[in-house]
């Protein structure tokens, strides 16, 4: 019992541990979704502002305004920070990491390569720079940003499905393992059931029903110990007990028959006891009348001397048999009656 526990216990344990290492699979397959997401998003806002940066130098080359260098001023502040908030949301893989250093590295080398200097060029000879910018690389160099850019975020959206399906796949065989160890759990759970019912209900339930029949006097009844264990001592400790209990009870029939026996020599005994006392009285009773018979005249007033000795003859005769009555008391069945307890002090005051 105590092995099936702990290992009924292990088993749940793993159990839980899986289902809560599913779990965990499913949280981080949700973050790193959502991290993908908002480096999408900061990947996109980057891309605004490198828009942004060709809007705004493209405006002020086309009408010379400094108004139109607006959006090119507020780009050049924000996508350094856009870009480093990129590279901080970016899957960990290598390809990814430099894929966004190669972005910022273009974006850099647009604006120090080609937009500072045509701007330059703009404020001095305007129609230079015109010139310039409908035949330079300028377009080309954003059209190659915004390809790294489509690279990047369609290899962040695979990395991020790929991680989604693996945790989801670990999470499926981690909840079915689970499932599995519950399902294992409850036929150990219903297989140790039966064990006890088997191996340690029904011996106990065998000793209950012989202790029943011992304690109605079945002597004879036994039980089999069936295993070396616990349930077994118990069986092999009732036997000896009950044993014990019938070999005490063949001594307390053996001693009762030598009681029986005694008390029937006994009884014999004071038979004869009581007649050989009854004899020599009743010996002495005789004469005395026979005296009386006889001399009955002569005697005067010693005749009451005869008396006496008859008197007291009977009594003892009487006592005799009342100590035999008494010796046979309990071996029949008793009956009660009234005595006339003045009567009984006067005779003890008269001997």
């Amino acid at each position: 019992v105590l092995v099936v526990s702990v290992v009924i216990t292990l088993i749940l344990g793993a159990a839980f541990a899986l289902l809560i290492f599913a779990v965990r699979q499913q949280r981080d397959a949700g973050q790193l979704a959502l991290r993908s997401q908002e480096a999408i998003t900061a990947g996109t806002e980057l891309q605004r502002s490198v828009i942004s940066l060709e809007n705004g130098l493209r405006g002020y080359v086309a009408s010379g305004k400094e108004r139109s260098l607006e959006s090119w001023n507020q780009a050049l502040k924000e996508y350094p920070a856009e870009a480093d908030r990129l590279a901080a949301l970016v899957s960990d893989e290598p390809s990814q990491q430099e894929l966004v250093r190669q972005i910022r590295g273009d974006i850099d080398d647009y604006v120090d390569l080609w937009g500072r200097p045509l701007l330059d060029l703009a404020r001095d000879q305007l129609p230079s720079a015109r010139a310039v910018i409908d035949g330079g690389t300028g377009r080309t160099r954003i059209q190659a940003i915004r390809k790294d850019f489509v690279a990047l975020f369609d290899q962040e959206l695979d990395v991020a499905r790929s991680r989604e399906e693996s945790a989801e796949g670990r999470s499926a065989q981690a909840i079915g393992a689970g499932i599995g160890g519950l399902v294992l759990v409850f036929v150990l759970a219903g297989g140790i059931a039966l064990f006890l019912r088997r191996y340690v209900v029904r011996p106990v339930q065998a000793v209950a029903g012989a202790s029943g029949k011992l304690a109605a006097g079945d002597m004879s009844v036994r039980v089999p110990p069936a295993s070396e264990d616990e349930i077994g001592d118990l069986a092999r400790a009732f036997n000896d007990m009950a044993d014990s209990l019938e070999r005490s009870r063949a001594e307390v029939a053996d001693r009762t028959r030598d009681l029986e026996h005694s008390n029937e020599e006994l009884n014999r005994f004071a038979s004869v006891v009581s007649h050989d006392l009854q004899a020599p009285l009743a010996t002495v009773n005789m004469y005395a009348q026979l005296l009386e018979r006889r001399h009955g005249e002569a005697l005067g007033d010693d005749r009451k001397i005869v008396d006496g000795i008859c008197a007291a003859t009977g009594q003892a005769r009487q006592l005799i048999r009342d100590l035999l009555e008494y010796s046979r008391a309990g071996r029949a069945e008793l009956r009660s009656q009234q005595v006339d307890t003045g009567d009984l002090v006067s005779d003890v005051l008269d001997l």
